[in-house]
């Protein structure tokens, strides 16, 4: 299940939902002529996340052309792509493996022929290392700007996608948001026992913090999705 970010802020005070203090980043490249192509992160999250918070941001896009005779490497293409089509992010629920978000990316739109076409979709596999994937990529011919020639129809041949993936996880249970279910996550939930509202914490969304609620804290206590 993926939850967008607009919807877990809506409902965060009432699912008592917080991210943890521990997010990590990892640089990716991906380059490909054509096809299907992934990348892994060479470290890993913890496993045990409720949630996971996951976004992709597209910093560059770059590519091989042919121009007639001449073949131009590492041209900047990131122009042709609009700009809800550079970043990604979504709230998964666990438990891991998760395809947190897809992208299908179609440049130019039909009806017009594709210069860049294929989709891309970002999660974590079972182990917590975070996954790219560009998938059904297909080359075609764009305009672009050479340098002294200006603007040209060229041929692309190669693609490279330069950015930045992010992770979160979470856990329900860690009230105050530190990555750990602890003392301070007990005391917050029994200052608010029995109590009702979008602000209390209530850990099944009930609307209550209630005898249910600090079974699960209980259960979790000590977990961490910290180093």
């Amino acid at each position: 299940m993926v939850r967008s970010l607009t919807m877990i802020a809506l409902l965060g005070g009432c699912a008592g939902i917080a991210v943890a203090d521990c997010p990590e980043s990892w640089s990716v490249t991906i380059s490909t002529t054509g096809g299907t192509v992934s990348w892994m992160s060479l470290t890993n999250v913890a496993t045990n996340g409720d949630e996971y918070e996951v976004s992709l941001l597209v910093t560059d896009v770059r590519a091989d052309v042919v121009w007639g005779s001449f073949t131009i490497p590492n041209v900047s293409v990131i122009d042709q792509l609009d700009a809800n089509q550079l970043t990604q992010s979504a709230i998964a629920q666990g438990p891991l493996p998760v395809v947190a978000s897809s992208q299908d990316v179609v440049v130019p739109p039909p009806p017009a022929a594709p210069s860049i076409s294929g989709s891309v979709t970002v999660g974590l596999d079972a182990n917590g290392f975070a996954v790219v994937s560009a998938t059904n990529v297909t080359l075609g011919t764009a305009q672009v700007v050479l340098p002294v020639f200006g603007l040209q129809t060229v041929t692309l041949t190669r693609i490279e996608l330069q950015g930045i993936v992010s992770v979160s996880p979470s856990l329900n249970a860690d009230l105050n948001g530190d990555g750990t279910v602890a003392l301070e996550d007990l005391a917050a939930l029994l200052a608010s026992f029995s109590l009702c509202g979008s602000d209390v914490p209530d850990l099944n969304g009930d609307g209550c913090t209630a005898l249910e609620d600090l079974a699960g804290l209980l259960a979790d206590f000590g977990a961490s999705v910290c180093p």
